[in-house]
């Protein structure tokens, strides 16, 4: 006998590579994967390397200087941690949502920033279609 499931159209499937997603407001988003290569740290302290335009996210306990809180979002397995000041002080452009691939460098996680990121900007990808 069949064991269905109910299909929710907001649910999103889990990506098997790590991304971070710069908000336009400058809140980075780090998917599960991205989370999980951090090991599942509370906190992240933000890096940059300007010559080669690469942030990166170090993991690190709370209480560290310099550490920004992971917040779990709402809906979805997704972390949350605020970004628009290293966004205005790098001068990282928030004009639009985007996503970008992110790789384990070491015992930090590299987002090149250099590469063609995807537009995340709701409806993006389907035109608005939400169906």
């Amino acid at each position: 006998m069949p064991s269905f499931e109910e299909f929710s159209r907001h649910t999103r499937p889990k990506r098997a590579e790590p991304l971070v997603t710069i908000q336009r407001k400058g809140t980075f988003t780090l998917n599960q994967s991205a989370h999980e290569a951090l090991d599942k740290p509370e906190a992240v302290v933000l890096l940059m390397d300007v010559k080669e335009q690469i942030m990166a996210f170090r993991a690190a306990q709370p209480s560290e200087l310099n550490a920004y809180r992971l917040r779990a979002a709402a809906t979805g397995s997704t972390f949350l941690v605020s970004g628009k000041a290293f966004c205005d002080f790098y001068d990282i452009s928030m004009d639009q949502t985007r996503n970008y691939n992110a790789e384990m460098i070491g015992s930090v996680l590299a987002v090149d920033l250099k590469q063609q990121a995807s537009d995340a900007s709701r409806g993006a990808a389907t035109g608005g279609d939400e169906g």
